[in-house]
Protein backbone atom coordinates (compact mmCIF):
# COMPACT_ATOMS: atom_id res chain seq x y z
CA UNK A 1 0.00 0.00 0.00
CA UNK A 2 2.80 2.39 0.86
CA UNK A 3 4.50 1.89 -2.52
CA UNK A 4 1.19 2.11 -4.35
CA UNK A 5 0.40 5.46 -2.77
CA UNK A 6 3.86 6.73 -3.61
CA UNK A 7 3.34 5.90 -7.28
CA UNK A 8 0.04 7.73 -7.38
CA UNK A 9 1.55 10.68 -5.55
CA UNK A 10 4.20 11.18 -8.17
CA UNK A 11 2.43 10.19 -11.36
CA UNK A 12 -0.72 12.24 -10.84
CA UNK A 13 -0.10 15.43 -8.91
CA UNK A 14 2.22 16.86 -6.32
CA UNK A 15 1.91 20.23 -4.65
CA UNK A 16 4.82 21.44 -2.56
CA UNK A 17 5.34 24.90 -1.19
CA UNK A 18 8.67 26.29 -0.03
CA UNK A 19 7.24 29.64 1.10
CA UNK A 20 4.18 31.81 0.71
CA UNK A 21 3.57 31.85 -3.05
CA UNK A 22 3.45 35.17 -4.87
CA UNK A 23 5.33 38.46 -4.97
CA UNK A 24 7.04 39.85 -1.87
CA UNK A 25 8.73 43.24 -1.81
CA UNK A 26 12.23 43.14 -0.35
CA UNK A 27 14.44 45.85 1.06
CA UNK A 28 15.44 48.34 -1.60
CA UNK A 29 18.73 48.02 -3.44
CA UNK A 30 21.25 50.22 -1.63
CA UNK A 31 23.21 51.27 -4.71
CA UNK A 32 21.98 53.90 -7.16
CA UNK A 33 18.74 53.39 -9.07
CA UNK A 34 19.31 52.01 -12.57
CA UNK A 35 18.17 49.94 -15.51
CA UNK A 36 19.90 47.51 -17.89
CA UNK A 37 22.25 46.03 -15.29
CA UNK A 38 23.16 42.36 -15.04
CA UNK A 39 23.00 39.73 -12.31
CA UNK A 40 23.60 36.11 -11.36
CA UNK A 41 23.21 33.77 -8.39
CA UNK A 42 26.48 32.31 -7.12
CA UNK A 43 27.24 30.03 -4.17
CA UNK A 44 24.18 30.98 -2.15
CA UNK A 45 24.08 34.72 -2.85
CA UNK A 46 22.84 37.09 -5.54
CA UNK A 47 25.19 39.45 -7.37
CA UNK A 48 24.19 42.54 -9.35
CA UNK A 49 25.78 45.56 -10.97
CA UNK A 50 26.58 47.68 -14.05
CA UNK A 51 23.77 49.45 -15.97
CA UNK A 52 22.83 53.12 -16.29
CA UNK A 53 21.66 55.27 -13.39
CA UNK A 54 19.22 58.17 -13.12
CA UNK A 55 21.96 60.65 -13.97
CA UNK A 56 22.68 58.77 -17.22
CA UNK A 57 25.99 57.55 -15.84
CA UNK A 58 27.16 54.15 -17.09
CA UNK A 59 28.17 52.04 -14.10
CA UNK A 60 30.68 49.39 -13.09
CA UNK A 61 29.80 48.93 -9.41
CA UNK A 62 29.13 45.42 -8.05
CA UNK A 63 26.92 44.29 -5.17
CA UNK A 64 26.20 41.12 -3.19
CA UNK A 65 22.70 40.24 -1.99
CA UNK A 66 22.23 38.25 1.22
CA UNK A 67 18.81 36.59 0.83
CA UNK A 68 18.69 35.41 4.45
CA UNK A 69 19.08 38.91 5.85
CA UNK A 70 17.60 40.70 2.83
CA UNK A 71 20.60 43.02 2.66
CA UNK A 72 23.11 44.37 0.13
CA UNK A 73 26.86 44.89 0.45
CA UNK A 74 29.12 46.53 -2.08
CA UNK A 75 31.96 44.43 -3.48
CA UNK A 76 34.96 45.13 -5.70
CA UNK A 77 33.85 47.03 -8.78
CA UNK A 78 33.55 45.17 -12.05
CA UNK A 79 36.99 45.59 -13.65
CA UNK A 80 35.91 45.86 -17.25
CA UNK A 81 34.78 49.12 -18.80
CA UNK A 82 31.54 50.48 -17.25
CA UNK A 83 28.64 49.27 -19.37
CA UNK A 84 24.96 48.52 -19.78
CA UNK A 85 23.23 45.69 -21.66
CA UNK A 86 25.89 43.23 -20.49
CA UNK A 87 25.06 39.55 -20.04
CA UNK A 88 25.87 37.61 -16.87
CA UNK A 89 25.82 34.00 -15.70
CA UNK A 90 27.33 31.72 -13.07
CA UNK A 91 28.80 28.29 -13.82
CA UNK A 92 31.22 25.92 -12.10
CA UNK A 93 31.44 28.05 -8.96
CA UNK A 94 32.35 31.33 -10.66
CA UNK A 95 30.40 34.28 -12.04
CA UNK A 96 30.87 35.90 -15.43
CA UNK A 97 30.01 39.23 -17.04
CA UNK A 98 30.55 39.85 -20.74
CA UNK A 99 29.60 41.95 -23.77
CA UNK A 100 27.43 45.11 -23.56
CA UNK A 101 27.90 48.73 -24.63
CA UNK A 102 30.23 51.12 -22.81
CA UNK A 103 29.99 54.85 -22.04
CA UNK A 104 31.63 55.74 -25.37
CA UNK A 105 29.21 53.68 -27.45
CA UNK A 106 31.65 50.83 -28.04
CA UNK A 107 30.08 47.42 -28.42
CA UNK A 108 32.00 44.96 -26.28
CA UNK A 109 32.86 41.26 -26.56
CA UNK A 110 35.20 41.01 -23.53
CA UNK A 111 34.44 38.55 -20.73
CA UNK A 112 35.33 38.68 -17.03
CA UNK A 113 35.31 36.03 -14.32
CA UNK A 114 34.31 36.83 -10.73
CA UNK A 115 35.66 34.87 -7.76
CA UNK A 116 33.29 35.50 -4.84
CA UNK A 117 35.70 34.02 -2.28
CA UNK A 118 38.52 36.39 -3.23
CA UNK A 119 36.14 39.16 -4.35
CA UNK A 120 38.31 39.39 -7.44
CA UNK A 121 37.80 39.88 -11.19
CA UNK A 122 39.94 38.25 -13.89
CA UNK A 123 39.64 38.81 -17.62
CA UNK A 124 39.09 35.63 -19.64
CA UNK A 125 38.83 34.94 -23.37
CA UNK A 126 36.46 37.26 -25.19
CA UNK A 127 33.39 36.06 -27.04
CA UNK A 128 34.60 35.35 -30.59
CA UNK A 129 33.38 37.69 -33.25
CA UNK A 130 32.11 41.25 -33.06
CA UNK A 131 31.08 43.19 -29.99
CA UNK A 132 27.41 42.95 -29.05
CA UNK A 133 24.82 44.22 -26.62
CA UNK A 134 21.58 42.88 -25.16
CA UNK A 135 22.47 39.21 -25.57
CA UNK A 136 21.00 36.48 -23.36
CA UNK A 137 22.60 33.63 -21.43
CA UNK A 138 21.60 30.36 -19.82
CA UNK A 139 23.48 27.54 -18.11
CA UNK A 140 23.08 23.81 -18.77
CA UNK A 141 25.28 21.47 -16.78
CA UNK A 142 28.96 22.45 -16.91
CA UNK A 143 28.54 24.96 -19.74
CA UNK A 144 27.10 28.42 -20.24
CA UNK A 145 25.54 29.57 -23.49
CA UNK A 146 25.49 33.18 -24.75
CA UNK A 147 23.07 33.82 -27.59
CA UNK A 148 21.69 36.59 -29.80
CA UNK A 149 22.46 40.31 -29.39
CA UNK A 150 22.84 43.41 -31.55
CA UNK A 151 26.01 44.73 -33.21
CA UNK A 152 27.12 48.32 -33.78
CA UNK A 153 25.79 48.11 -37.36
CA UNK A 154 22.29 47.19 -36.16
CA UNK A 155 22.56 43.52 -37.13
CA UNK A 156 20.69 41.15 -34.86
CA UNK A 157 22.67 38.00 -34.21
CA UNK A 158 21.44 34.41 -34.20
CA UNK A 159 24.75 33.16 -32.83
CA UNK A 160 25.02 30.75 -29.93
CA UNK A 161 28.36 30.41 -28.15
CA UNK A 162 29.13 27.76 -25.54
CA UNK A 163 31.54 28.70 -22.77
CA UNK A 164 33.56 25.97 -21.07
CA UNK A 165 34.80 27.30 -17.71
CA UNK A 166 37.27 24.43 -17.30
CA UNK A 167 39.29 25.64 -20.30
CA UNK A 168 38.04 29.22 -20.57
CA UNK A 169 37.20 28.61 -24.22
CA UNK A 170 34.23 29.45 -26.45
CA UNK A 171 32.75 27.12 -29.08
CA UNK A 172 30.23 28.00 -31.77
CA UNK A 173 26.99 26.04 -31.46
CA UNK A 174 24.26 25.81 -34.07
CA UNK A 175 22.56 29.20 -34.47
CA UNK A 176 19.00 30.14 -33.60
CA UNK A 177 16.43 30.19 -36.40
CA UNK A 178 16.51 34.02 -36.45
CA UNK A 179 18.61 36.91 -35.23
CA UNK A 180 17.24 38.71 -32.16
CA UNK A 181 18.16 41.16 -29.44
CA UNK A 182 16.55 42.29 -26.18
CA UNK A 183 15.17 38.79 -25.71
CA UNK A 184 14.75 36.81 -22.49
CA UNK A 185 16.15 33.39 -21.60
CA UNK A 186 15.84 30.66 -19.00
CA UNK A 187 16.91 27.03 -18.58
CA UNK A 188 15.47 23.96 -16.88
CA UNK A 189 15.54 20.20 -17.13
CA UNK A 190 18.66 20.17 -19.27
CA UNK A 191 17.30 22.52 -21.97
CA UNK A 192 17.73 26.22 -22.72
CA UNK A 193 15.02 28.60 -23.91
CA UNK A 194 15.11 31.98 -25.69
CA UNK A 195 11.88 33.97 -25.90
CA UNK A 196 10.54 37.27 -27.27
CA UNK A 197 12.79 40.10 -28.53
CA UNK A 198 13.14 42.06 -31.75
CA UNK A 199 14.73 41.29 -35.13
CA UNK A 200 16.94 43.42 -37.41
CA UNK A 201 13.88 44.87 -39.17
CA UNK A 202 12.40 46.06 -35.87
CA UNK A 203 9.72 43.36 -35.73
CA UNK A 204 8.72 42.14 -32.29
CA UNK A 205 8.49 38.37 -31.89
CA UNK A 206 6.44 36.05 -29.70
CA UNK A 207 8.61 33.05 -30.58
CA UNK A 208 9.99 30.62 -28.02
CA UNK A 209 13.00 28.55 -29.09
CA UNK A 210 14.21 25.45 -27.22
CA UNK A 211 17.86 24.38 -27.28
CA UNK A 212 18.81 20.73 -26.82
CA UNK A 213 22.53 20.51 -25.94
CA UNK A 214 22.67 16.76 -26.62
CA UNK A 215 21.60 17.33 -30.22
CA UNK A 216 23.02 20.85 -30.52
CA UNK A 217 19.74 21.89 -32.10
CA UNK A 218 17.03 24.53 -31.77
CA UNK A 219 13.32 23.85 -32.18
CA UNK A 220 10.24 26.07 -31.87
CA UNK A 221 8.06 25.67 -28.78
CA UNK A 222 4.70 27.19 -27.81
CA UNK A 223 4.38 30.82 -28.85
CA UNK A 224 4.46 33.35 -26.04
CA UNK A 225 0.79 34.32 -25.50
CA UNK A 226 1.36 37.73 -23.90
CA UNK A 227 2.10 40.90 -25.82
CA UNK A 228 5.22 40.54 -27.95
CA UNK A 229 7.91 42.52 -26.17
CA UNK A 230 11.48 43.57 -25.63
CA UNK A 231 13.38 44.29 -22.40
CA UNK A 232 11.62 41.43 -20.60
CA UNK A 233 13.38 39.21 -18.09
CA UNK A 234 13.59 35.43 -17.96
CA UNK A 235 13.82 33.57 -14.65
CA UNK A 236 14.68 29.87 -14.27
CA UNK A 237 12.71 27.89 -11.70
CA UNK A 238 13.00 24.14 -11.02
CA UNK A 239 9.90 23.16 -12.96
CA UNK A 240 9.19 26.15 -15.20
CA UNK A 241 10.46 29.38 -16.70
CA UNK A 242 9.11 32.87 -16.04
CA UNK A 243 8.87 35.91 -18.31
CA UNK A 244 8.25 39.23 -16.54
CA UNK A 245 7.82 42.91 -17.45
CA UNK A 246 9.11 44.59 -20.62
CA UNK A 247 8.03 47.01 -23.33
CA UNK A 248 5.55 46.08 -26.06
CA UNK A 249 5.33 47.16 -29.69
CA UNK A 250 3.12 50.19 -28.90
CA UNK A 251 5.50 51.41 -26.18
CA UNK A 252 3.43 50.19 -23.27
CA UNK A 253 5.45 49.30 -20.20
CA UNK A 254 4.45 45.96 -18.70
CA UNK A 255 4.30 44.30 -15.29
CA UNK A 256 2.65 41.00 -16.22
CA UNK A 257 4.09 37.58 -15.39
CA UNK A 258 3.93 34.45 -17.51
CA UNK A 259 4.99 30.90 -16.67
CA UNK A 260 6.10 28.31 -19.21
CA UNK A 261 5.55 24.62 -18.42
CA UNK A 262 8.00 22.58 -20.55
CA UNK A 263 6.31 19.29 -19.72
CA UNK A 264 3.08 20.37 -21.41
CA UNK A 265 4.63 22.98 -23.71
CA UNK A 266 2.12 25.50 -22.41
CA UNK A 267 2.02 29.02 -20.96
CA UNK A 268 -0.07 30.30 -18.05
CA UNK A 269 -0.48 33.87 -16.84
CA UNK A 270 0.39 34.43 -13.19
CA UNK A 271 -0.15 37.30 -10.77
CA UNK A 272 1.36 40.50 -12.14
CA UNK A 273 4.05 42.36 -10.29
CA UNK A 274 2.14 44.45 -7.70
CA UNK A 275 3.99 47.63 -8.58
CA UNK A 276 4.41 49.94 -11.55
CA UNK A 277 5.15 48.59 -15.02
CA UNK A 278 8.81 48.64 -16.02
CA UNK A 279 11.51 47.50 -18.38
CA UNK A 280 15.22 46.92 -18.05
CA UNK A 281 15.07 44.87 -14.84
CA UNK A 282 17.72 42.35 -13.84
CA UNK A 283 17.12 39.04 -12.10
CA UNK A 284 18.64 36.05 -10.38
CA UNK A 285 17.22 32.79 -9.07
CA UNK A 286 18.31 30.50 -6.25
CA UNK A 287 16.69 27.56 -8.02
CA UNK A 288 13.39 27.86 -6.15
CA UNK A 289 12.63 31.60 -6.11
CA UNK A 290 13.30 34.50 -8.42
CA UNK A 291 14.22 38.11 -7.67
CA UNK A 292 13.84 41.10 -9.98
CA UNK A 293 15.93 44.18 -9.34
CA UNK A 294 15.59 47.87 -10.34
CA UNK A 295 14.31 48.91 -13.80
CA UNK A 296 12.79 52.00 -15.40
CA UNK A 297 9.17 53.14 -15.81
CA UNK A 298 7.29 54.97 -18.57
CA UNK A 299 8.30 58.40 -17.21
CA UNK A 300 11.99 57.40 -17.41
CA UNK A 301 12.24 57.14 -13.63
CA UNK A 302 14.62 54.45 -12.47
CA UNK A 303 13.94 52.51 -9.31
CA UNK A 304 15.74 50.70 -6.49
CA UNK A 305 12.89 48.27 -5.92
CA UNK A 306 13.59 44.59 -5.33
CA UNK A 307 10.84 41.96 -5.56
CA UNK A 308 10.98 38.27 -4.76
CA UNK A 309 8.68 35.78 -6.47
CA UNK A 310 7.96 32.56 -4.60
CA UNK A 311 6.16 29.95 -6.65
CA UNK A 312 4.38 26.82 -5.44
CA UNK A 313 6.16 23.76 -6.74
CA UNK A 314 3.61 22.09 -8.99
CA UNK A 315 4.57 18.73 -10.41
CA UNK A 316 1.75 17.52 -12.66
CA UNK A 317 2.56 14.63 -14.95
CA UNK A 318 -1.00 13.34 -15.51
CA UNK A 319 0.28 9.99 -16.74
CA UNK A 320 1.48 11.45 -20.00
CA UNK A 321 4.61 9.29 -19.62
CA UNK A 322 4.23 5.49 -19.76
CA UNK A 323 6.62 5.12 -16.83
CA UNK A 324 6.56 6.03 -13.16
CA UNK A 325 9.21 6.82 -10.61
CA UNK A 326 8.94 6.07 -6.89
CA UNK A 327 9.13 6.47 -3.92
CA UNK A 328 8.53 10.18 -3.43
CA UNK A 329 10.56 11.44 -1.79
CA UNK A 330 13.32 8.92 -2.42
CA UNK A 331 16.14 8.05 -0.04
CA UNK A 332 18.72 5.52 -1.24
CA UNK A 333 17.13 3.80 -4.23
CA UNK A 334 14.75 5.08 -6.91
CA UNK A 335 12.64 2.69 -8.97
CA UNK A 336 11.64 3.43 -12.57
CA UNK A 337 8.79 1.19 -13.67
CA UNK A 338 7.03 0.68 -17.00
CA UNK A 339 10.26 0.23 -18.96
CA UNK A 340 9.52 -3.11 -20.64
CA UNK A 341 10.50 -2.87 -24.32
CA UNK A 342 12.08 0.57 -23.80
CA UNK A 343 15.54 0.81 -25.28
CA UNK A 344 17.49 3.99 -24.78
CA UNK A 345 19.18 6.11 -22.17
CA UNK A 346 18.22 7.30 -18.70
CA UNK A 347 19.70 10.67 -17.73
CA UNK A 348 19.27 12.50 -14.44
CA UNK A 349 19.97 16.22 -14.08
CA UNK A 350 20.16 18.24 -10.90
CA UNK A 351 18.23 21.48 -10.43
CA UNK A 352 20.99 23.49 -12.16
CA UNK A 353 20.93 21.25 -15.23
CA UNK A 354 24.10 19.36 -14.34
CA UNK A 355 24.08 15.76 -15.59
CA UNK A 356 24.59 13.56 -12.51
CA UNK A 357 23.62 10.13 -13.84
CA UNK A 358 23.59 8.37 -17.23
CA UNK A 359 22.89 4.74 -18.02
CA UNK A 360 21.67 2.68 -20.96
CA UNK A 361 18.44 0.67 -20.62
CA UNK A 362 18.02 -2.48 -22.71
CA UNK A 363 14.27 -3.05 -22.23
CA UNK A 364 14.67 -6.53 -20.77
CA UNK A 365 13.12 -5.61 -17.40
CA UNK A 366 10.03 -3.61 -16.46
CA UNK A 367 11.66 -2.09 -13.35
CA UNK A 368 14.97 -0.29 -13.19
CA UNK A 369 16.67 0.53 -9.88
CA UNK A 370 18.93 3.57 -9.43
CA UNK A 371 21.24 4.02 -6.45
CA UNK A 372 20.89 7.64 -5.32
CA UNK A 373 22.42 7.24 -1.88
CA UNK A 374 25.22 9.65 -2.77
CA UNK A 375 22.90 12.31 -4.24
CA UNK A 376 22.34 15.42 -2.09
CA UNK A 377 18.73 16.05 -1.12
CA UNK A 378 16.72 18.14 -3.54
CA UNK A 379 14.89 18.13 -6.87
CA UNK A 380 16.17 16.29 -9.94
CA UNK A 381 14.90 15.66 -13.46
CA UNK A 382 14.87 12.14 -14.89
CA UNK A 383 14.84 11.98 -18.67
CA UNK A 384 14.39 8.94 -20.92
CA UNK A 385 15.66 9.17 -24.48
CA UNK A 386 14.67 6.30 -26.75
CA UNK A 387 14.12 5.65 -30.43
CA UNK A 388 10.34 5.51 -30.11
CA UNK A 389 9.77 7.46 -26.91
CA UNK A 390 11.24 10.36 -24.95
CA UNK A 391 9.85 11.62 -21.68
CA UNK A 392 10.72 13.53 -18.54
CA UNK A 393 9.75 13.33 -14.88
CA UNK A 394 10.84 15.01 -11.68
CA UNK A 395 12.50 13.19 -8.82
CA UNK A 396 12.63 14.36 -5.21
CA UNK A 397 15.33 13.09 -2.85
CA UNK A 398 14.72 13.68 0.85
CA UNK A 399 17.58 13.80 3.31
Amino acid sequence: MKIFLSILFFCFYTYLTFGQPGWHQQNAFTGSERDDGCAFWLNGSGYFGTGRDGGFVILNDWWKYDAVNDSWNQKTNFQGAPRQYAVAFAVNGKGYVCSGIDAFGNYRNDAWEYDDVLDQWTQVDSIPGVGRMASVAFVIGPYAYVCTGRTSTGQCLNECWRFDPSSGSWSAMNPLPEGLWLSAAFAMGGFGYVCTGKDSSGNFTDALYRYDPALNSWSPAALFPGAARIYSEGISLPYSGLICSGLDSINQYLNDLWEYDPYHNAWSQRVSLPSFSRKGVSSFSDGFNGWIITGIDSSNTRTKEVWKYEAPLNVHEELRNPFCLYPVPADDVVTLTGLAYFRGDCLIYDILGQLVFHSAIDGMLNNYFIDVSDFPGGIYFARLNGKDFSGEMKMVIGR
